[in-house]
């Protein structure tokens, strides 16, 4: 596995933290994590071991008091760091 300083760096997320609350797919999920390839961690609830999941598709990141960090889900904030991730799904 990867640190989330990884990700902070080369996916330019410098917002990301450990154990933050993470939607993907419309899963709700916790306990963030550093993920191979630069990918993150997530645990869902429904699941024994951490999910590999691309930290840009169809997540939603969310800060403690519940407000929308970034919101990757159906492709509505492909540039909020500035690059354009569309290429990845091509």
């Amino acid at each position: 596995m990867q640190s989330l300083e990884y990700l902070r760096t080369f996916r330019n997320m410098p917002w990301i933290t450990r154990g933050m609350k993470i939607v993907v797919d419309g899963k709700e999920g916790g306990h963030v994590a550093g993920g191979y390839a630069g990918n993150v961690a997530v645990k869902f609830p429904d699941r024994k071991h951490t999910v590999n999941c691309h930290p840009f598709w169809n997540a939603i990141y969310y800060a403690k008091d519940g407000n929308v960090i970034r919101n990757y889900y159906e492709n509505q904030e492909w540039v909020a760091d500035g690059r354009d991730h569309s290429e990845v799904w091509l």
